[in-house]
């Protein structure tokens, strides 16, 4: 920051270079000041009929502030002037700012009470806001205007309308207060009362997106009123829309700092946040523990809110899934109590089922879950796949064969592994029924680890396909003969040279 000393003999801007020396303002910001400054003098300089002239070009060029700041000064200079009113509440009707040109129509009208076009224009703008008592009066005393008794009816059913808008609201009767809300719409579309409780209406009935409209409509009309942006934050709060939620709540500060509704909101919104930005980092960066503990503190701050409630569980589902937790299908079926028609979850619940070995169960959900989506490529496909398991497991399911989780890991596959083999080798046994029943055992279990310790031929059987179908197990069994194995290296994953009937069986451990 650049301070500006103040001159030994104070000159005509000395004031300012104390403002900036005071607030520490850059130059840049002395030099709007001094535009002001210049442009308040120019301004202060001029007479009355150059602010006229200069209001009435500045109005037909569109330039509708600078006109405003002329009138002002117009309307200040000759306060009697009735026309300098009505001049200004031209420009505030084609700003949008009706409040302050039923003032000027007001002033208008004191200063001369015959004006009919001050309260024709009066009239008009009362009842576009809804105050139809006010307007009916106007438009009473309008008598050489041929419209007026038409209009004058119009107020009394409008005023009408408002009273049994009222009365339903107050009863509940939300479908009924939307029609009648409408219909008053169409008389009065900047009635601010009108639109708001339309708006809680439309939030009755599951209008979400119109009670939106309404709610902003109605911020842009009650400039400084607080209640539609509280309104608009906690509508969006309960669909989930949080950043929309904290951008309007924001508003509301802004207008009023110290609303304790407002601040409340704000405080559980943003701690709300916190919670579940940590907890979709943490689900994102494959951190089940972490996740669960931020959602479980979400939890803490929101359990009551439907959206919320069926987020947060839908999450816990989710995160269970996906990491292979036992606890999983508990979560989703506690997602699925507060609504059966989460097919997300419906999926999350089967791949818990699919990682149990319950591919029937896993078939069932997604079935379930293709029936409310029967358009979602990724459920069909999930389903497929479901499908082809459960065919598989039918026949053989390697995991089974092995006693192990389809989320095993080579080193655990490999341990089921040994331990089986010794248990079920065919040297073991003398009968030879037996013998060749054990040595079909003992084959399932060496194709087990076979397939499940190859990354790929696992990746096609966990997708529903066997990498060794039957005709090539026939070829094995056929090449094998189930008579006797020939030093026989289990655990290099290969199978010796066959012989004859009556050989011996080799089995060395490694």
């Amino acid at each position: 920051h650049t301070h500006i000393h103040t001159p030994r003999h104070p000159g005509g801007s000395f004031w300012l270079k104390c403002l900036a020396r005071h607030f520490e303002l850059t130059w840049q910001m002395v030099a709007v000041l001094l535009i002001f400054a210049a442009v308040a003098a120019v301004l202060g300089d001029m007479t009355l009929e150059q602010h006229l002239e200069a209001g009435m070009k500045s109005l037909t060029s569109g330039e509708f502030s600078a006109a405003l700041e002329h009138y002002h000064k117009a309307c200040s200079m000759a306060p009697k002037e009735y026309m300098n009113f009505m001049r200004r509440a031209t420009v505030f009707r084609a700003l949008g700012r009706t409040r302050q040109a039923i003032k000027d129509y007001t002033i208008v009208l004191e200063l001369r009470p015959d004006f009919t076009q001050a309260r024709s224009q009066r009239a008009e703008l009362l009842l576009k806001q809804g105050d139809f008592q006010e307007a009916q009066e106007d438009y009473a005393k309008l008598t050489g205007d041929p419209r007026a008794p038409e209009q004058v009816k119009i107020a009394q059913t409008a005023q009408v309308q408002l009273d049994q808008l009222e009365a339903l609201a107050a009863a509940g009767d939300w479908n009924n207060a939307v029609a009648v809300a409408t219909a008053l719409v169409e008389v009065a579309p900047s009635a601010e009362r009108v639109r708001m409780l339309r708006a809680t209406a439309y939030e009755h009935t599951g209008q979400n997106g119109e009670a939106i409209g309404d709610y902003l409509r109605t911020a842009k009309l009650g400039a400084g009123d607080v209640t539609p942006y509280l309104r608009l934050s906690k509508l969006y709060y309960r669909m989930g829309e949080r950043t929309d939620a904290m951008n309007q709540i924001r508003e509301c500060l802004r207008l009023e700092e110290d609303h304790k509704e407002c601040k409340a909101t704000y405080r559980k919104l943003k701690n709300l946040n916190k919670q579940l930005d940590k907890l979709h980092e943490a689900a994102e960066g494959n951190r089940p523990d972490q996740a669960l503990e931020f959602l479980r503190a979400a939890r803490g701050i929101e359990s009551a809110e439907p959206f919320y409630v069926d987020f947060l569980n839908t999450k816990e589902c989710e995160i269970l899934a996906n990491a292979g937790r036992a606890e999983a299908i508990a979560a989703c079926t506690h997602a699925l109590a507060s609504n059966d028609r989460n097919v997300n979850v419906l999926e999350h619940r089967a791949k818990a089922h699919e990682a149990l070995g319950d591919f029937a169960s896993a078939v069932q959900d997604l079935q379930t879950a293709s029936g409310i989506e029967p358009d979602n490529g990724g459920v069909k496909e999930k389903l497929a796949r479901a499908q082809k398991l459960l065919k598989n497991s039918q026949k053989r399911d390697y995991y089974k064969i092995l006693g192990v989780p389809r989320t095993a890991s080579d080193e655990v596959i490999n341990k089921a592994y040994r331990k089986l083999a010794r248990e079920n080798h065919p040297d073991k046994f003398t009968d030879e029924k037996e013998k060749e029943v054990q040595a079909r055992r003992f084959m399932d279990i060496a194709d087990a680890k076979e397939v499940l310790t190859d990354p790929e031929k696992r990746r096609q059987f966990d997708n529903g396909d066997d990498p060794l179908d039957a005709a090539d197990m026939q070829q094995r069994a056929q090449h094998h003969g189930f008579h006797g194995f020939n030093g026989f290296n289990f655990f290099q994953g290969g199978h010796g040279g066959g012989g004859g009937g009556g050989q011996q069986f080799h089995f060395r451990f490694q």
